[in-house]
């Protein structure tokens, strides 16, 4: 089977489902009037940078309210505008094994706190 370390290397690679980029104070943020899905969806700086946004019609601005990148959020906006970071989705399977070895540990952990 894999090694613990093995295992740990690839979920430090698993792109993550969304970005977790929060904004506190001065900001400077995207809009993509093409891809998003409400009025205050808005992505940070790094995702729109690792993002085709080419031909969209797009604004950048700068905020003093805090809040949070929405790329990967399907709810915010369509998965076209997501970066190639956060694609809405885990892109990593487990082990085979892995979750039955797993299961002792989560009912110890569940059932002891």
């Amino acid at each position: 089977g894999e090694s613990e370390e093995a295992f740990m290397n690839k979920l430090k690679n698993v792109n993550k489902s969304r970005c977790t980029t929060k904004f506190h104070g001065k900001h400077v943020a995207y809009r993509c009037h093409t891809c998003q899905r409400t009025d205050s969806s808005c992505m940070c700086v790094d995702c729109f940078n690792h993002s085709n946004h080419e031909g969209h019609d797009y604004i950048i601005y700068n905020s003093e309210c805090g809040g949070c990148c929405d790329c990967g959020d399907e709810h915010a906006f369509k998965a076209q505008g997501f970066c190639s970071r956060h694609g809405g989705h885990m892109s990593y399977r487990l082990p085979d094994g892995y979750a039955d070895r797993m299961r002792p540990v989560l009912h110890a952990v569940l059932c002891n706190f």
